[in-house]
């Protein structure tokens, strides 16, 4: 997966078939983490791309490394045809009689669930996608690993995250406008840039 040519690399859906994906590893999965899962993904925010990228950066620190492992198995449990994605027709076969309403109600929710993580814009959710809805962060994460994670953000280590960071870290990917429209997002005194403090009730508040 980690190979640079394409024509080495093994695509998504080669990887979950591998047998290291084996349907041994999808037995078992905790009954917690899956309603838990649900619950977060119930209270993802949609709109909120910097947190989104934020919480992407700590999965792929690998710093809930072990909660991950039981993700990974209902993953795999949720992704039947084992392509990657999980899709609306996926999602609620695992969750629909966890939603409300009528079976239309409940598949408009399940859009919206998808809608609100959908980075990519596929309609589907993808694994990394997946982690960062399912993962719930909290206090639990060290204050040295949560301002490792903010140094990452903070370029030019001047103890507060602003647009320019943004900028600095992404490039030209957007305008000014929208940089600072990320970080207004979050900004809790005004002053138009993110304190740690501010950091870390981004990325815990909507739990």
């Amino acid at each position: 997966m980690l190979c640079k040519s394409s024509t080495v690399r093994l695509s998504a859906k080669e990887a979950l078939n591998h047998s290291w994906f084996s349907s041994e590893n999808n037995k078992n999965i905790d009954p917690d983490i899956i309603l838990e899962s649900l619950e977060n993904m119930s209270n993802f925010l949609q709109g909120n791309n910097l947190r989104k990228t934020v919480l992407s950066y700590i999965l792929t620190r690998k710093m809930y490394e072990d909660r991950n492992d039981e993700l990974t198995k209902l993953f795999q449990s949720i992704d039947k045809d084992r392509n990657g994605f999980i899709d609306e027709a996926e999602f609620f076969e695992c969750y629909g009689n966890y939603f409300p309403g009528t079976p239309e109600e409940q598949m408009s929710q399940i859009r919206q669930v998808i809608e609100s993580v959908d980075i990519n814009h596929t309609k589907k959710i993808d694994y990394t996608e997946f982690l960062i809805m399912s993962n719930k962060l909290d206090r639990s994460l060290s204050k040295k690993k949560m301002e490792e994670v903010f140094g990452y953000f903070d370029v030019d280590k001047d103890n507060f995250i602003d647009a320019n960071d943004l900028k600095n870290t992404f490039g030209e990917k957007m305008t000014n406008a929208r940089y600072q429209a990320m970080i207004d997002e979050f900004d809790k005194n005004g002053d138009r840039k993110i304190s740690l403090e501010e950091f870390i009730e981004m990325l815990t508040k909507f739990y």
